[in-house]
């Protein structure tokens, strides 16, 4: 499939020197019951093509799709907008597999925004809000968005944006630069940006966070193509 610009997707920020975005697409939806999380509709469309058209908003080159389960059907919920989309082909092995794909196929940049594709509340004012933050932040840090409660961390976001030095270590030296275990083992790696906006920390893993999100209860014919 070539994908062309979606005639409809009118971004409302002028995109200058984005970060390149590598979306995160090739999940199991494990939690699901069956379903495929990322076909669920929001906003009237599947959540995966949702959340594209969110970061197409922002960027200013194609964001790199990574998909793994269910790829044909994740690749025609996404058809018609301007992606360049791969396969992970070892997937089902954890999400850095698909991160290193990621940052592979979208080879050299300054800074890569790694995103879920489950975050349906994300807008793009929040990922040109995170990249103003990221542009403060030291040599080879990750930005990354957290909530704080008295001094303490109590939750972490997504997405993150992380500099080439950090693509590096992860293609050459396999460094394993998961969010979760990024705050706790590389904490000098880390820069924090404090912000409550609910699209950082809105994710979709069960049907229970479908119906708490949406109002609507999840079936397997809203993932119809």
């Amino acid at each position: 499939m070539a994908p062309t610009m979606l005639a409809d997707m009118v971004p409302e920020i002028t995109a200058i020197k984005r970060p390149t975005i590598i979306l995160l697409a090739a999940g199991m939806s494990q939690r699901m019951g069956g379903l495929n999380k990322l076909l669920l509709p929001i906003n009237g469309v599947p959540m995966v093509r949702h959340m594209a058209l969110t970061l197409v908003a922002f960027a200013d080159v194609s964001p790199v799709v990574v998909l793994g389960h269910e790829a044909e059907r994740v690749a025609a919920a996404l058809d018609g907008i301007a992606l360049t989309m791969i396969t992970n082909a070892h997937y089902q092995s954890g999400q850095m597999s698909s991160v290193t794909a990621g940052l592979i196929a979208a080879g050299q940049a300054a800074n890569y925004m790694i995103c879920l594709a489950d975050l349906p509340l994300l807008t793009a004012a929040d990922c040109a809000t995170l990249f103003a933050a990221h542009k403060k932040a030291g040599v080879g840090q990750i930005t990354v968005p957290v909530q704080r409660a008295d001094g303490i961390f109590v939750r972490r976001g997504n997405p993150i944006i992380m500099p080439a030095s950090a693509r590096h270590k992860i293609i050459k030296e396999k460094t394993n630069l998961g969010c979760r275990g990024l705050l706790n083992n590389h904490p000098d790696l880390i820069y924090p940006f404090d912000s409550c906006a609910k699209g950082f920390y809105v994710d979709i893993d069960t049907q229970d966070a479908f119906c708490e999100t949406t109002g609507q209860k999840p079936d397997l014919r809203m993932t119809a193509s």
